[in-house]
């Protein structure tokens, strides 16, 4: 039986945010649940206040992070989430991402259940069961020019379609050399992203 203290592990979210850090992650999912079912998942977490949401289908790898700061988001542990129910959460909130009311959103996690509550209902889901792998190792942290980067043109076109960007908004692209992985950061009004993109072999 889930009980109230089960519950403590919580992140608190508004609407808008959430559908915008979700909605990113998911461009880079795994859509083969059959052969690579952990991969296809948004992975979610909270540490130190800072919500992550973190996605890829080893192509490519979207992180988008919100400061929420320790009172709204405490220590919440990686959770993988299928492609299927992060459309579930993004159907239960769709209705608050333009409510001045209160668009709170609180996600909450006790043993294996996920519960996602808004002023007016809620959901409960299973979290996958497996281990988001590690990927901080993958974003470079130094650069270096290159004279050909060869990418999938349909992932750097689903780049642009990270919510919140406009072209107001750079999306600063940076090489660590021509075989490396091409990074992409970007800050919209609610998620700073890093888009990783691995290259491709130019003839």
């Amino acid at each position: 039986m889930t009980t109230a203290t089960q519950l403590e592990t919580k992140i608190i979210i508004t609407a808008p945010e959430l559908d915008d850090l979700l909605g990113g992650a998911l461009l880079a999912a795994g859509k083969d649940s059959d052969k690579i079912p952990q991969l296809a998942t948004v992975g979610i977490q909270s540490t130190d206040g800072t919500i992550t949401a973190v996605a890829t289908d080893r192509y490519r790898l979207h992180v988008g992070t919100i400061v929420q700061g320790e009172d709204n988001a405490g220590d919440f542990p990686m959770t993988m989430i299928t492609r299927k129910n992060i459309t579930a959460i993004k159907s239960l909130i769709k209705p608050h991402l333009s409510c001045s009311v209160n668009p709170a959103v609180i996600i909450a996690i006790a043993g294996e259940w996920v519960t996602v509550r808004t002023i007016d209902g809620e959901i409960k889901i299973r979290a996958y069961d497996g281990k988001f792998p590690p990927y901080a190792h993958l974003i470079p942290s130094e650069f270096s020019p290159a004279d050909n980067i060869g990418v999938n043109p349909k992932f750097l076109a689903d780049m642009a379609k990270i919510p919140g960007l406009d072209k107001s908004r750079p999306l600063i692209l940076r090489s660590s050399g021509a075989m490396k992985p091409l990074l992409a950061t970007l800050e919209t009004d609610s998620v700073s992203w890093q888009l990783l993109l691995m290259p491709m072999k130019v003839a």
